[in-house]
């Protein structure tokens, strides 16, 4: 095999790898979003304004 086939190869499993591992950080970013996002929410949902908006 030429040098000029493995480089080549080798590009593609290089390209291969980065978007795998760019993947696998998205999905470890989502539960910390998620998480976030749930915080603020009871925050919002769970007040007195809100109580007694509801109650008027």
């Amino acid at each position: 095999m030429s040098m000029r086939a493995l480089s080549w190869r080798h590009q593609v499993i290089e390209r291969m790898v980065m978007i795998f591992n760019k993947v696998k950080e998205r999905e470890d970013f989502d539960p910390f979003l998620y998480r976030m996002q749930q915080f603020k929410m009871m925050e919002i949902w769970n007040n007195k304004y809100d109580e007694a908006w509801e109650r008027a």
